[in-house]
Parts: structure tokens; sequence; C-alpha cells
């Protein structure tokens, strides 16, 4: 990618994601039926440290770099007493450099891409910076318009200064990919993905999990790969999908109809949802069974309605 650039990202939402207060620090929310988006943004402070620093800026200490020494001086008045004079004292302190990181204030701009007939909305979320490189201070503007984008959406692009609405379309996000059932080593290895530190024991874990959830006959297995990145999931109806955890401990989450977004958050997001559109099985004992239970008694309430 040549040229000047912008730093921003592109996600695919909808109406539930809104609702559950996803993107209110953005201003963005639902008049009537229609999700509406402020055309920009200034991020509030307490959406992280460089949303912080956006609005206020910041003084870093430069612990990485060598001390160096600092003259100080102060004016003090002679045996404690101002009336009988006073005298300058001086001395030498080792400290460390500091560097201030300037308050830019800069603004998110949004905008919708496209509505699809089931509500939801693709949205571009870009920083209002063009960088140029070769420009003076160009690492450092990178590294501070990415942070700000991570931080305010939980995704992150670069893009050309001149990118189309079709080069922005090109790159909505996608939190999880279908794996085929039936095969189970090659699925496993793509859950695994690129992570190069995964233990014996968390690969055995990852196995048992993977071979449990085979028992209960899914249509097709899913691999998260953001919100859930340390998830996987086995699809068994159309609102019907396990998600398992590949680490040991933590818990499986059993949605609905509402999965392909409840993906997305996090385990710290969906434990703060005020009502919960999902259900949470802790990995202890009978916790398989338990998990058995629910995905047949789930799938049973399917068979019955759709027989009616």
């Amino acid at each position: 990618m040549k040229g000047p650039l912008i730093i921003g990202t592109v996600i695919k939402t909808n109406r539930a994601s809104i609702t559950q207060g996803r993107y209110t620090h953005l201003g963005i929310s639902i008049e009537g039926d229609e999700i509406k988006v402020p055309e920009t943004v200034i991020p509030p402070a307490d959406m992280g440290r460089w949303s912080e620093t956006n609005l206020y800026g910041r003084e870093r200490v430069r612990k990485d770099l060598p001390m160096s020494q600092k003259h100080f001086s102060n004016e003090t008045p002679n045996f404690g007493d101002w009336s009988k004079g006073s005298h300058t004292v001086e001395w030498d302190r080792d400290v460390y450099k500091r560097d201030y990181l300037p308050a830019k204030q800069l603004a998110i701009r949004m905008e919708i891409l496209n509505k699809d007939a089931d509500g939801s909305v693709t949205i571009s979320f870009r920083c209002e910076e063009v960088l140029e490189r070769g420009k003076p201070g160009f690492d450092f503007d990178l590294l501070y318009d990415l942070n700000l984008i991570q931080e305010n959406t939980g995704h992150v692009n670069v893009f050309s200064a001149d990118a189309t609405r079709e080069d922005y379309l090109k790159t909505v996000t996608i939190n999880w990919q279908i794996l085929p059932p039936g095969t189970r080593d090659s699925n496993i290895q793509k859950i695994i993905g690129s992570r190069r530190s995964v233990s014996i024991e968390v690969k055995k874990n990852l196995e048992d999990r993977y071979d449990f959830l085979s028992t209960l006959h899914p249509t097709q297995y899913i691999a998260g790969t953001d919100g859930f990145r340390r998830y996987f999931g086995a699809q068994y109806a159309d609102d019907l999908v396990v998600f398992e955890n590949v680490e040991y401990g933590n818990a499986a989450y059993v949605m609905g109809r509402n999965w392909t977004e409840l993906s997305r958050l996090s385990r710290l997001e969906l434990l703060a949802m005020a009502q919960r559109e999902f259900e949470r099985v802790i990995h202890m004992d009978g916790w398989k069974k338990k998990l058995a239970k629910i995905v047949k008694a789930r799938l049973d309430s399917f068979n019955e309605t759709s027989s009616k």
C-alpha cells in the first residue's frame, strides 16, 4: 500500500448489539427501527488509556532509556525566616527522561456502508487523521491512531487515504470461520491456529472437549478469531451453538439465535449483560451431562415447533 494512510475498521453489527450498549460511547443508537450513526465523535476518556491521552495528553516516563543528570535550584529563607533574607539551594539528581504525548482530540468518523434485510448494518470507523510516510513522527502517529481505533471498536485496520466504499466493504470483520465435521485433526489444528506456545495439557483438553461435542452430532464447527478468539463452537441447528474454551477451566456457552453477535463479545462483556441470551455451563464435575441435557432439550424443542 503506497501513499497516505488512514487507520480504521469496518464492522457488521445489528440492533441487538446496539441495544446492549456496545457502541454507546460512540453515539450509535436506535431510533424507532433504525440504527443511527453520528458523523463524528471524539471518544470519551474513560474508554481507555489512549482515549484519555487523545483528550488530555499524557506524560510518559521513559524508564527504557538511561537516566540523566538534571540540575535543580530552589530559593529558601535564611534560618527559616524570610525576614532575614534568603539564599539559593542547588543540587543535581539523576532522572528519567519524560515524553509528552499530545492531546490530539482526534474524532472517529463513522458511516453506514450497507444495510441488510435482517436489520444488521455495516459501519466504517475511521480516524480523522491522514498519515504520510516519511513525515516526522509518522511511526508515533501510526501507533497512536491504531491504539485509539482498537480501544474503541475492538478491531483495527489500515486503509489507503483514497480508499473507496468498495475497498472498505472488502475488509468487513469476520469473527469466526466455519469448519466441516469429520475432519477432526485438521479442525483442531485450525482452532489452535498460529499459536506456537500451546502446551500438551491445553491441546489434550481441546481434543477432549472437541470429541465430547462430536458425540452430540453437530452439523459443523466454528473457530473463533476475535472476541471469542480462544473459543471454538459446535453448531447443532441454525439457532443453537455451543462455544467451548480452548484453555483449561472457564465454561461452555450455549447460544441461540443471536450467536453471531454474542460470539463477538469477550467473556467479561457477556457476563456483564443485564439480560443473558445464553446459558453458561461451568467446567466442574458433571458439566458434560448438564451440557448434553441442555442441547438435547433445545433440539427437542426445535423439533416440536417444526412439527406443528
